[in-house]
């Protein structure tokens, strides 16, 4: 063996060892990496599904306790229940995935101790509007173990995760407006959203807001408690006094829908129209599918339940009383249908206050550009909420007539009128609303 070969027989194994541990390297990098990554998966599933859960609960605690956004506030118990309720099935559902959870009183806490559970409560504060909100946090950490990466980073590997879900009560589509005008295109007259007449209109407990422009003519006087907003313009004509004096919003009305009833309506037995106009009728009518419904004379009674009209409702005169009751307008082929009463009828009806349709006396469906002409008097009473997403609402009085409204109205343009003193009373427990929904954040 020559000199050359001796110092050279060294090398095999110098180059063998970097090769083992290069595989070692990749080895680490493969096992352990998917490890780790697996790990991540799973802890965030967990902060997911007790994010979910908590937030679930909380949702089912303001519905059960029937807290809408208009209600809704923080210091409320019951509110506090909900969040409550909240953490204790954020905290059961992570021990399902065997974490340990517990509450921690702040969300700074939350923040350094990156395991745990944090129920934050608000409102988020629009122009025109607030929402509120109960936000469910999950944080999750949890130490990797590891084959061969300790070997080569002594530190540990620790994944850290978190899972926020936002709870909403349930929400009316115009955010606790007694009158909502959605039209975003602003006619040339100012007319999406008028008040006129000669008459003094109070809103009590709620306001008006129009998704373009309003008009007031007259010597009209309107006064509302929560305001009157508007997005594109204002103006007034004659002796118009509105109290507060309506003022511009940049942000609309966020777009919102409510289901459509049409499916209820194949259900129910089909009647077709109906006409009472002698003084001696006392008719019962029951819930169904009408082609539509006449009232000039008589006494008409509604039995509780839905009414799928595809014509026309004239309610001119006579007493029509239901409880309990919807009227769904829909279309009639390619005409509109209208819903028209006038102040010689005395009308008392009243939306159903248990199941789907809770708090939702009239509906008109979607693409029906009709209207619905509600005129009041003494001894007349509306009570729910008037959905025209598409049509044209009229509520008014005429002289001595007092009209009585416990309405909220929401349509694609309205007038208020009349010549007389009418009060339009807002209650948001009584109206129709979309349930408590919930949001993932990332």
């Amino acid at each position: 063996m020559n000199f050359n070969q001796q110092r050279e027989s060294g090398q095999v194994m110098v180059i063998l060892a970097l090769v083992l541990v290069g595989l070692l390297g990749f080895a680490a990098l493969v096992v352990d990496g998917g490890t780790i990554f697996a790990d991540r998966r799973f802890d965030q599933s967990a902060a997911d599904a007790s994010a979910v859960a908590g937030a679930v609960a909380a949702a089912q605690s303001i519905e059960n306790q029937y807290i809408t956004n208009g209600s809704f506030e923080c210091s409320d118990s019951k509110v506090i229940a909900a969040m409550q309720d909240a953490a204790d099935a954020a905290i059961d559902r992570s021990l399902d995935n065997r974490f340990t959870l517990t509450e921690l009183p702040t969300q700074a806490d939350l923040d350094a101790a990156k395991h745990g559970v944090y129920i934050a409560c608000g409102e988020e504060d629009h122009d025109a509007w607030t929402q509120g909100y109960i936000d469910v946090m999950v944080d999750i950490s949890s130490d990797v173990a590891t084959t061969f990466a300790h070997m080569f980073y002594p530190g540990g590997f620790r994944n850290s995760v978190e899972a926020v879900v936002r709870v909403k009560p349930r929400t009316s589509g115009a955010f606790g407006y007694a009158i909502a005008v959605l039209s975003k295109d602003c006619q040339a007259n100012y007319g999406n959203l008028k008040v006129s007449g000669n008459s003094l209109v109070t809103i009590n407990n709620s306001g008006m807001f129009s998704n373009s422009c309003m008009k007031g003519n007259g010597n009209v006087k309107v006064t509302a408690d929560e305001g009157i907003r508007f997005v594109d313009g204002y103006s007034a004509d004659g002796g118009v006094t509105i109290s507060p004096t309506p003022a511009q919003t940049a942000e609309e009305l966020p777009t919102f829908t409510y289901p459509p009833a049409d499916a209820d309506c194949a259900k129910l037995s089909a009647y077709g129209e109906v006409k009472i106009n002698n003084d001696s009728d006392n008719v019962t009518l029951n819930p169904g599918r009408y082609t539509g419904i006449s009232v000039s004379k008589g006494k008409v009674n509604l039995k509780p339940g839905l009414y799928c009209v595809s014509g026309d409702i004239k309610l001119t005169g006579g007493i029509i009383a239901g409880d309990d009751v919807m009227f769904y307008l829909q279309k009639d082929g390619s005409k509109d249908t209208n819903f028209d009463s006038s102040g010689d009828a005395q009308i008392n009806i009243r939306a159903p206050r248990s199941g789907p349709w809770y708090g939702m006396l009239i509906y008109m469906a979607s693409g029906n550009k009709g209207s619905i002409s509600l005129l009041g008097n003494s001894i007349s009473e509306y009570k729910g909420t008037v959905y025209a997403p598409d049509g044209h609402v009229n509520v008014g009085g005429t002289s001595n007539q007092l009209g009585q409204f416990s309405t909220q109205i929401i349509a694609y343009t309205a007038e208020i009128f009349g010549t007389t003193t009418m009060e339009i009373n807002f209650d948001d427990t009584i109206h129709y609303s979309n349930p408590s929904f919930l949001d993932m954040y990332e």
